[in-house]
Parts: C-alpha cells; sequence; structure tokens
C-alpha cells in the first residue's frame, strides 16, 4: 500500500504497486509548486533588501514589503523635517519612526537609509555620525571661513601638531575636515552657550586687563587642547585657544593664548589674550573670553 512523504505528501508506491503515471504527475505538480513558492519567496527577499525609491507624503515614507522581513532599505532624495511616519501598505497605516531610544524621528537626511520594523514603530538603524553633530561642525567651519586667513591657519597648525598632518597653511577647508574625521583616540565636545552679561578683567597678550564678558562650559570628560568659539546672530566673531608651544620667539606669547576676533559696535576687533585667570581651562569645563554679552555662541573643543 502506498504512503506519503510527511513535508509536501508525495505519493510513495509500495513494492509491489504497479507504476501509475497519474501518481507521478501528482508528485510533480506538488514539487513544482513547492519550487515555485520557494523561487517567489526569494525574489521577494531580494527586493525587500535592495534600496527602493519611495513615495514621499508630507512625512510619510511609503515603502514597499514583499516578504516576511523586519529590514527594509530606501533611498532618500530630499531631507525630511517632522514627525516622520512609515507607511507598507500604500498609506493607508503607518508607523512612527523612532530611533533606538524610543525618541520620535522629526529630521532625516537624504542618503540611504534602513530601518528595523517592530510591532508599532520602525526603528533608524545608525547611519554613524549624526546629521546635527556634522552640522554643527559643518556650521562652526563655515563661520570661520569670514575670518578665514587667521583662524583657518592657526586650526590647521593645531590639526598638524596633533595629528602629524602636513597641511599646507592655505589648505581647503575640506582637507582639514578630512583630517579631523580621521583622527583617532581623540575626544571632543560640541553644543552652545549664553555669554554672561557681567565682565571679568581677563589678561591681555602684553599683561594689561581688560573687561570683557565671558562663556562658561561645563561637564567636559577630557582637557581640551583646542577651543573654537562662534557667535551666533552677531556678527563676525571668532575665538581660537592655541596650546602653549604654537608661537615662540616673541614674550608676549610665551604662554597658551586665546585670538579673539569680533565686531564691536560696528568696528572688527581683533585681540589676543593670556590662558590666565579669569580663562581657564581644566578636564571638566573651560572658561573664555568674548565681546558680546547675552549672546548665544557655538563651541567645539578637541583633546
Amino acid at each position: 500500500m502506498a504512503t506519503h512523504t510527511p513535508n509536501y505528501d508525495l505519493k510513495k508506491p509500495a513494492p509491489d504497486d504497479f507504476y501509475n503515471v497519474a501518481d507521478q504527475n501528482e508528485n510533480m505538480d506538488k514539487i513544482d509548486s513547492a519550487l515555485k513558492g520557494v523561487s517567489n519567496d526569494l525574489t521577494s527577499q531580494q527586493t525587500d533588501y535592495m534600496y527602493q525609491v519611495p513615495n514621499i507624503v508630507g512625512t510619510q515614507i511609503r515603502i514597499n514589503k514583499l516578504s516576511n522581513t523586519n529590514r527594509l532599505f530606501f533611498r532618500l532624495d530630499d531631507n525630511l523635517t517632522g514627525n516622520i511616519t512609515i507607511s507598507t501598505d500604500g498609506g493607508a497605516t503607518s508607523k512612527p519612526l523612532q530611533d533606538i531610544d524610543g525618541n520620535q524621528i522629526t529630521q532625516l537626511d537624504k542618503g540611504f537609509v534602513e530601518v528595523v520594523a517592530d510591532a508599532n514603530f520602525f526603528i533608524l538603524r545608525n547611519r554613524g555620525l549624526g546629521g546635527a553633530d556634522k552640522q554643527a561642525l559643518i556650521d562652526i567651519v563655515n563661520e570661520a571661513e569670514r575670518n578665514e586667513s587667521d583662524v583657518k591657519s592657526n586650526l590647521i597648525t593645531v590639526v598638524n601638531e596633533k595629528v602629524g598632518s602636513t597641511l599646507p597653511l592655505n589648505a581647503p577647508w575640506i582637507d582639514i575636515q578630512n583630517v579631523i574625521s580621521g583622527m583617532t583616540n581623540k575626544k571632543w565636545a560640541s553644543g552652545t552657550a549664553t555669554s554672561t552679561s557681567e565682565t571679568l578683567p581677563f589678561v591681555t597678550q602684553t599683561g594689561s586687563s581688560a573687561r570683557v564678558s565671558y562663556i562658561t562650559v561645563n561637564g567636559l570628560d577630557f582637557k581640551p587642547n583646542t577651543i573654537i568659539i562662534s557667535a551666533i546672530g552677531y556678527g563676525p566673531y571668532q575665538i581660537v585657544l592655541h596650546p602653549e608651544n604654537l608661537v615662540t620667539g616673541d614674550p608676549n606669547y610665551n604662554t597658551a593664548r586665546i585670538i579673539a576676533m569680533g565686531n564691536v559696535a560696528g568696528t572688527l576687533q581683533f585681540r589676543a589674550f593670556r590662558l590666565v585667570s579669569p580663562a581657564v581651562v581644566t578636564e571638566t569645563s573651560f572658561t573664555m573670553p568674548v565681546y558680546g554679552g547675552d549672546n548665544e555662541y557655538k563651541w567645539i573643543a578637541f583633546e
């Protein structure tokens, strides 16, 4: 008596059964159907793992999901801002896009994106250095271009010393950014701070005193060697802290120094300060002089 296979129910004639063409054809049909199903699944999986171009409606990203995979890939041709959601059914339903900590994604930069589907939301896979951090560095660099000849050459000197690079003093900003991006085992931090309305007597390059406002940043986990500060909405302003061995030969610069350039009452001013109290740099904080009180400044500090 014939038996059947456990997985695909193929008919197995007994040794004493006569050959039956109908049984053989039935088995072939079952095998053909099973193989076709495997082929379709593979095609769907391959399609889902390709970077598709989604349909963007408002802040909703509409993509196709053909298989049972939880990982989906798409290419975003423009930046997207707002409470971003993802739909896999043509917009009938959608789920919010969140980061790994469960925070709603409200800014997604153009480029290649990978998301992971969960029951009630999608998780954005890490794309490396966040857009906000990249933009903070780019914004500071762009601000510095307004005083390029001074700020750029000073920054290049610091970078060359710290990483052993050989950037010329007139190197383009993209070369400087590439070297900084390749820095290893060096900590850095960035943020914003509001200057004080009060002033303190900071020591100038010649040892005299000048009362100016200042900013204080706390919460660092390293002692900065280089600090760049740029004013936000207050005209051209740059301030750079240099290590001790940058300048030699001038007794006024024998200590670490601070170079400040600012627009005060419509006049561009340039002044160098010494890194002595009240200008302070420690393992966890720094206090730097600035020209304007009650103004917001962007800062970036390198170890």
